[in-house]
């Protein structure tokens, strides 16, 4: 029988995607939050709204300074410059009624 060898797996996270929930607000925007601000690879995340159209999106500066955007409004688009990529706010909320005043 011969042995396998062992397998290591780095994992280089550039961008996260979290699905925001009432119930898990706080941890959300606390513990979790601050936990991936310590991941070194990773260059901004998204906390998106599930009972509205409100995306809040992060993105690194230098080690310990985020900039932080509000995207509200359907016809606004945000791009993930850390994979090149571009949404349209109207696209990720196509099935979601707009957030009551």
């Amino acid at each position: 029988m011969t042995a396998q060898p062992k397998r290591t797996w780095t994992v280089e996270e550039y961008l996260d995607f979290e699905r925001r929930s009432e119930t898990k607000e706080n941890y959300d925007r606390g513990k979790k939050s601050q936990y991936y601000r310590t991941i070194p690879s990773l260059q901004e995340y998204l906390l998106v709204s599930q009972d509205g159209q409100h995306i809040e999106h992060f993105i690194r500066h230098s080690e310990h300074q985020w900039l932080f955007s509000e995207i509200i409004d359907t016809d606004n688009v945000i791009h993930l410059s850390s994979i090149d990529c571009t949404l349209n706010m109207a696209d990720v909320y196509h099935k979601v009624p707009p957030r009551a005043s």
